[in-house]
């Protein structure tokens, strides 16, 4: 029953019904309206991007399976590879040696006269860089190790040089850290590119331990790691915004790798991006002095040992 004021007439029968219809009409216009936009909301949720980033590429491990093909006790000072998967192992008596991807030793190479081999570049296997500090004397080998080329860089006036290394067209790099000049040289010894006076483009001396050139850049490593960049003609272009764990670099297929604290990490050598582990090292492997990688073998050197393994990534 309503309840009726004074001056109020009742609502007809027709016009309660009405009065009904209306109120459901509304109320089921209203459902539809808000379950149709909470599905589109829904919707329009679960297709955003999500907002979390991902993890760093250096965080993502590549594992992989390995076969140990080769190994051998010895005490090395030094390592370094090819592209044709061959290793070159200097002994701790100077001597150098050749090892095929099977182990085995196919040539040796040895001159005590000129002292310590301080540095062996074998980017090029038909052209092998020797380099003997305490005399500055370089020595050029073919693919079976005989000498090709012998010279001494005196007459570059260059009177301390830590850091050389073959440039593409098979002449010779090093860096001159009395005068502060890059200095690219023939297999004569003679000047073919100059730097100008490093010094005045850092405020510290700068004292690079190694050098590579690869498609066009020339990368000198300092002993604290910092990467400083050069392009061919001996043009100072950069210091890289990163650090090198090793000291030392690796072009593996068009990729610039290093060896890291866990594996073989991989970097964009002018941004510094991508730092991403291409390869976990064997859980076995302690106190490592080298490691490199050439396609599917991995060549490690330890204090007292030499292992080669096959890999395939998982």
């Amino acid at each position: 029953m309503f309840k009726i004021g004074k001056n109020i007439n009742p609502p007809s029968f027709f016009t309660m019904v009405k009065f009904s219809i209306t109120n459901i009409v509304a109320t089921i216009l209203s459902i539809f309206i808000i379950g149709n936009f909470s599905c589109t909301s829904l919707k329009t949720t679960a297709n955003e991007e999500p907002t979390t980033s991902p993890p760093p590429q250096n965080e993502q491990e590549a594992n992989a399976k390995y076969t140990l093909m080769f190994t051998q006790d010895i005490k090395a000072k030094f390592l370094t590879t090819d592209k044709l998967q061959h290793s070159y192992l200097v002994t701790q008596e100077d001597e150098l040696l050749k090892i095929d991807k099977e182990g085995k030793t196919l040539y040796t190479y040895s001159n005590f006269e000129w002292g310590n081999i301080s540095h062996v570049d074998a980017t090029n296997p038909f052209n092998i860089l020797l380099y003997y500090g305490d005399f500055q004397t370089v020595v050029i080998l073919d693919r079976t190790l005989n000498p090709t080329h012998i010279f001494d860089l005196f007459q570059t006036n260059a009177p301390i040089i830590q850091a050389i290394g073959m440039s593409d067209d098979q002449n010779v790099w090093i860096y001159d850290e009395a005068n502060f000049r890059l200095k690219k040289i023939n297999t004569e010894g003679e000047i073919i590119f100059d730097s100008n006076d490093l010094s005045l483009n850092f405020s510290a001396d700068i004292s690079p331990t190694f050098l590579l050139e690869s498609d066009g850049l020339v990368f000198l490593v300092e002993e604290n790691k910092t990467v400083h960049i050069f392009d061919n003609f001996a043009k100072f272009r950069q210091v890289a915004p990163y650090k090198i764990t090793d000291g030392r670099l690796q072009t593996v297929d068009g990729l610039y790798v290093y060896l890291g604290q866990e594996g073989i990490y991989t970097i964009n050598p002018l941004l510094g991006e991508s730092q991403a582990k291409i390869l976990v090292l064997p859980k076995n492997t302690t106190e490592i002095l080298s490691a490199e990688i050439q396609q599917t073998h991995l060549f490690v050197l330890l204090k007292d040992k030499f292992n080669i393994y096959t890999f395939e990534k998982k």
